[in-house]
């Protein structure tokens, strides 16, 4: 007989730290798929081209702080 989801969240549940983490991301990475697989490639390759814009001058800086004050106050807006 096919066993519950409770039952094999309990299991799960039961699992040492690392191997929840291991399973959570084996089951995130097979509902992503391919079009995630290369994901980190990719951010690296942005980040990358991100600062070579700042070096060079073609963007300008913009302060965390204020960028944490923007994001806060259009999700505020949104509500």
């Amino acid at each position: 007989m096919a066993r519950s989801v409770r039952e094999i969240e309990q299991e799960i549940r039961s699992l040492q730290t690392a191997e929840r983490n291991q399973l959570l991301r084996d089951l995130i990475s097979d509902i992503d798929g391919e079009s995630e697989q290369n994901v980190e490639q990719q951010w690296l390759e942005e980040a990358k081209r991100r600062y070579k814009e700042l070096r060079e001058g073609l963007v300008k800086p913009v302060p965390a702080a204020e960028v944490i004050t923007k994001a806060r106050s259009r999700l505020k807006n949104e509500s």
